[in-house]
């Protein structure tokens, strides 16, 4: 097929440029001539060579399911494209999906490199998208800067790409013989070595989005060509976990450490969910509820304008319990601790027993950011009175760890601790809350029992 414009597919798709091609065939911007507006969308030409019947209904069959699936993804999310049509002519194959209006980060990349807070938004955008991508079972498995679209209407990354119809092409070309086993599919420097032999896992797409995290901050590709100059030998430097740090010093310590463990090298050692890494990173995405609109006057403002920033989610997202609102709320919870990391002296006390949960909540992180004992009893109270809002609570039983991690068995810290052991009790025995009530108490007494040991050995 040649790469002029005005070609037409199915009688229906005029072609306007061709903006890609490679092995597997040409990608073209186009216009849908059968509908008033002329609506742009992305015509993908992909081609194959076989004279073998049953390879070739094999091919027709597998297409079709692989463009189920691409169908489906699209009516999943916004920020996957949506597929409008495919057909088959001989032997190409023919996919017609969204145009994305906007910028890759490949061309973002060109400019140089992205800062932490661009960086942490596309990661914040995308990992949801990766949950539910995987909660389908489906690997994307060509995660690349080339393959993340930024959408100009509201900065939005959608990801694009994805390899499944790629080794339907593959498998025609020779690449193996049996059909039931998957092969690479992916750009190399992109991919783990458990995709290279051709058994991807969630954790590869982790990996393959950590990279460009790294790159995007680095404004280095996954590996590159040196020489030196004193002796005029040329060598190879590659991105790794630790080393990128140079490259991008100003990097905080807490996305650094969140990319290391989504680039090693060993899938096991990986975050192993999309949720995982996102509750790591504890990020926030720019499509939501975001940083405060004005500066209030003082930390108390801030409070108070988080917590309703808390309570506009849950009331837009009432009993959805969606990965979005979930994602919303932690992006929330995340800068109630950057403001309580900020301030040091707010009165919080008051708000124990708020009926505000929003307010309540943002308590019960400054609590966690500055733990006392003095404060212990009231916040078990306050905490067991929070079970109608299991994350609320949550966050109350962690500030409650908290300052039992740091106690010296002050005799408020005791009276609390006989106060906690009733807790568990009341909490469904199968809960996170339940959970991380029972282990905060057997630290407690983990370090409670080696301190008298250590006092006993000290008295012999």
């Amino acid at each position: 097929m040649s790469a002029d414009s005005n070609l037409v597919f199915n009688n229906r798709y005029l072609t306007l440029k061709q903006l890609g091609h490679g092995g597997f065939g040409c990608t073209y911007l186009a216009v849908d001539t059968h509908l008033p507006s002329k609506p742009k969308c992305v015509v993908k030409q992909l081609s194959f060579e076989t004279d073998d019947p049953d390879l070739y209904e094999l091919i027709q069959l597998r297409f079709q399911r692989e463009a189920a699936i691409l169908e489906m993804l699209g009516n999943l999310t916004p920020q996957i494209p949506k597929l409008y049509a495919c057909s088959q002519e001989g032997n190409k194959l023919y996919l017609v999906q969204d145009w994305v209006d906007g910028e890759s980060l490949e061309d973002k990349f060109e400019g140089g490199p992205l800062s932490e807070d661009e960086v942490t938004d596309i990661l914040a955008g995308l990992l949801p998208v990766l949950d539910l991508v995987h909660s389908k079972n489906i690997i994307h498995r060509d995660i690349k800067p080339a393959n993340i679209m930024v959408q100009t209407q509201d900065n939005k990354p959608v990801l694009i790409d994805f390899g499944a119809v790629k080794e339907v092409i593959s498998e025609t070309a020779g690449l193996t013989g049996d059909y039931k086993t998957s092969i690479f599919i992916g750009t190399p420097p992109f991919a783990p070595i458990e995709q290279h032999y051709g058994k991807p896992v969630f954790a590869t797409d982790l990996y393959s989005l950590g990279l460009t995290a790294v790159c995007l901050l680095t404004g280095k590709r996954p590996a590159w060509k040196e020489t030196d100059l004193d002796t005029g030998k040329v060598f190879f430097q590659k991105l790794r976990a630790g080393t990128w740090h140079n490259f991008a010093p100003g990097v905080s310590k807490a996305l650094q450490t969140a990319l290391d463990k989504a680039i090693q090298p060993t899938a096991s050692d990986r975050f192993h969910t999309a949720r995982e890494m996102l509750a790591a990173l504890r990020l926030r995405r720019s499509s939501g509820p975001r940083a405060l609109p004005t500066s209030p006057s003082s930390g108390l403002d801030r409070l108070h304008t988080l917590a309703e920033k808390y309570n506009g989610i849950r009331e837009a997202y009432q009993d959805q319990d969606t990965a979005f609102r979930r994602e919303l709320m932690t992006g929330v919870f995340s800068e109630m601790v950057e403001m309580s990391l900020k301030e040091d002296s707010l009165n919080v006390r008051p708000y124990l027993n708020s009926e505000n949960w929003g307010l309540r909540l943002a308590t019960y992180v400054y609590i966690y950011s500055h733990a006392h004992p003095s404060v212990l009893l009231e916040l078990i109270d306050s905490t067991e009175q929070a079970g109608q809002q299991p994350f609320v609570q949550h966050r109350g039983i962690e500030a409650i760890g908290k300052i039992l991690e740091g106690s010296n068995r002050e005799p408020e810290v005791v009276e609390g601790v006989e106060r906690l052991r009733a807790l568990p009790g009341r909490l469904g025995s199968h809960t996170l809350r339940h959970a991380e009530l029972n282990r905060i108490l057997q630290k407690f007494d983990d370090v409670s029992a080696g301190r008298n040991s250590n006092e006993v050995a000290g008295l012999d």
